[in-house]
């Protein structure tokens, strides 16, 4: 199988996923200016007839030759990998050339209230903020309007070309064990304008009056990553909340590095996701994340096993090898 993949940075971990899967001499990439100077990879957008699947992404939007090459009929298999944590399946999702529309903020369902919270965030985010601030440092940032790119409905799964395609991180190098853990729970998050993360961040102070301050880790997340993976190995348990998305790294890094996953539950739709007790700790307000933090790892080593099953699935199902296979090559059947 051949592959072109379109729009992604070079550091993308699909573009590892793929070329796990598939060989990375049969892995092309093509990474508009946006992304780099000296990022792109020439092709001829006129050869596109001896790929079996082509990738698009968001950078997609700012190549100039988008157009042709989404619009011209070949044999090749057409998606789009929506990574960016908004809740709006854009427009391109409507081309007839595009087969399947891999989304990683894919809400089971959403009201009316939150619909309406989330455009006005997607609004600012997408079409007020950003471009301002790549116009003055990056050509083409009118990619932001391109057709395609526009809104044109809420990610809400329906059937049709929508598929789910959570957020990947790197796979711990070693082996990560569960002996020597120091702190009993971490939580080490940018609050910004997240009102979960705040509330969750000043509950915390009020939680270490109870307990030892030592054991009870809250920092702002100004950490570099190396200090904070090493935060999450000495985690018995982590904390999780939501950003301008439901999906997060953390929610992914936490098991990663066998730390107990403790999460605000999600709306999103996660195949082979972390379950409650087993996998994972979920909260739905502090009362219940205190009362699991209580039981599960302050009063006893039962946060173990759900760190050890948290590991064990996402080594199973969420690497960048296994979800690019079990989530996309596994669905498209090219």
């Amino acid at each position: 199988m051949r592959v072109l993949v379109h729009g992604f940075a070079e550091n993308e971990l699909i573009i590892e996923g793929l070329e796990q899967n598939v060989g990375k001499s049969n892995v092309d990439l093509f990474v508009p200016p946006l992304f780099g100077k000296n990022a792109r990879r020439e092709y001829r957008p006129d050869d596109v007839d001896r790929y079996d699947l082509i990738v698009f992404g968001y950078g997609s939007f700012f190549d100039k030759d988008f157009g042709r090459i989404l619009g011209r009929k070949t044999g090749a298999t057409k998606i789009y990998v929506d990574t960016v944590d908004s809740f709006f399946v854009r427009r391109i999702y409507t081309h007839p050339e595009i087969s399947y529309y891999f989304k990683r903020e894919l809400c089971s369902t959403m009201g009316i209230a939150e619909a309406i919270e989330w455009s006005i965030r997607f609004a600012y985010g997408d079409y007020l903020y950003t471009p301002l601030k790549l116009s003055g440092s990056v050509s083409g940032a009118g990619g932001y309007w391109h057709p395609m790119n526009l809104p044109y409905r809420i990610a809400v799964a329906n059937g049709g070309k929508l598929r789910p395609f959570p957020l990947m991180v790197h796979t711990p190098n070693r082996r990560i064990g569960l002996g020597k853990r120091d702190i009993d729970l971490s939580f080490t998050l940018k609050l910004n304008t997240i009102a979960d993360r705040a509330r969750v961040f000043n509950y915390l102070h009020e939680l270490r009056e109870h307990y030892p301050k030592s054991s009870i880790l809250i920092g702002r997340g100004d950490l570099e990553k190396g200090k904070y993976y090493e935060v999450l190995a000495r985690s018995k348990s982590s904390i999780s909340v939501r950003g301008y998305g439901y999906d997060t790294w953390r929610y992914w890094e936490i098991p990663a590095f066998g730390s107990a996953l403790v999460s605000q539950r999600s709306p999103l739709i996660i195949p082979n996701n972390f379950v409650d007790g087993e996998s994972a700790l979920f909260f739905g307000n502090e009362e219940e994340l205190r009362i699991k933090f209580r039981r599960y790892v302050a009063k006893s080593d039962e946060w173990m096993e759900i760190a050890r099953n948290g590991n064990g699935l996402f080594r199973k199902h969420h690497t960048p090898q296994k979800r690019v296979r079990e989530l996309i090559l596994d669905q498209i059947k090219v």
